[in-house]
């Protein structure tokens, strides 16, 4: 089944099986949430455990350095927002000589994006997978998963994996779960480095890299790129998808589609073109760009096609402007 028939099956409630996730695609099934706030589903969402990743993808194999080439290969990049290939930032992590501190960001300051919270409950053991990977492949110190203060039910399913991992004696590097403040940048690479160097949790102006070799480094990457990675470590295909966070008239609804998905017909998928076309639909969120429905309705979801006219999906927030609203 392909991501787009099992988005266009989610408002029939069809759940996507253990088998179409174990392929390569990440959500086991979209879900719809509040408008605003944590991601909490108005369904709930079974956590996937750890037998059963197991079962459905095998076990991870230990990071070395040689993964850099898989992810380069594959070119792998990161899904936070600004789509920086992650064998460049592998490659800085290296260069620099200090110790090392890996974190997931799950931190999803972004306020309208939800993928990061509902990937985190859903499948929070590839995210952890692909953690322990880029700890062991680079030699970190530390590896830190980055939560939103303002998101107790993700906390609540990445605890419960750590816990799970622990019990079952997996051997990895430890891995901490930190919580951070609930403000807008508190997901933002350089403030959360700060934070866990003793700082404020605040964006430090960009400077050269450190001519000290014992200075302290820090690489972020987004969660769903190492869920990513998680599957690519283990010989499987990248999967071609996207997730985004769709904001309808009453809800934000969290899918998968595949990549080169019309707009169109994703907001077909929500509802949202059940009645008169958008004005127009913001992408990326507060951050992102307004697109006219004019511009807009010609688009798909391929970050390198929409780069190619000045637009990026950046966090995968898709928002239209209703055609009865002002502005």
């Amino acid at each position: 089944m392909t991501a787009d028939a099992l988005a266009w099956e989610s408002s029939r409630g069809v759940p996507r099986t253990r088998a179409d996730a174990a392929v390569g695609s990440l959500l086991l099934h979209p879900v719809q949430l509040d408008r605003s706030g944590p991601a909490v589903p108005w369904e709930r969402a079974a956590t996937e455990l750890l037998d059963d990743v197991l079962d459905d993808v095998g076990p991870r194999p230990r990071g070395s350095v040689e993964l850099l080439g898989v992810i380069e290969q594959h070119g792998l990049t990161g899904h936070g927002g600004a789509h920086v290939p992650t064998a460049a930032k592998w490659r800085r992590a290296l260069r620099a000589g200090g110790p090392l501190t890996v974190v997931a960001n799950g931190a999803e300051s972004e306020p309208l994006s939800a993928k990061d919270s509902t990937l985190l409950q859903q499948r929070p053991h590839l995210v952890l997978d692909g953690l322990a990977l880029t700890a062991e492949a680079l030699g970190a110190r530390r590896a830190v998963v980055w939560l939103h203060g303002a998101d107790a039910p993700t906390r609540t399913a990445v605890l419960a994996a750590v816990a799970e991992r622990r019990a079952a004696h997996v051997a990895e590097p430890v891995l901490e779960v930190v919580t951070g403040p609930t403000h807008y940048l508190a997901g933002e690479s350089s403030a959360i480095a700060q934070a866990l160097r003793g700082g404020p949790t605040l964006p430090t102006a960009r400077r050269r890299a450190s001519t000290d070799p014992d200075a302290p480094r820090t690489l972020v990457q987004n969660v769903e790129t190492l869920a990513r990675l998680a599957l690519l470590a283990r010989g499987y295909p990248p999967a071609p998808t996207m997730l985004l966070t769709v904001l309808t008239g009453t809800s934000r609804e969290v899918l998968e589609v595949t990549r080169g998905t019309p707009l169109v017909d994703v907001l077909r998928m929500t509802g949202v073109l059940r009645g008169r076309p958008p004005k127009a639909v913001l992408l990326g969120g507060f951050g992102g760009v307004w697109v006219s429905w004019q511009d807009a309705e010609g688009l798909t979801f391929d970050e390198e096609r929409l780069r190619a006219v000045g637009l990026s999906v950046g966090a995968g927030v898709v928002a239209p402007l209703s055609a009865g609203a002002g502005g």
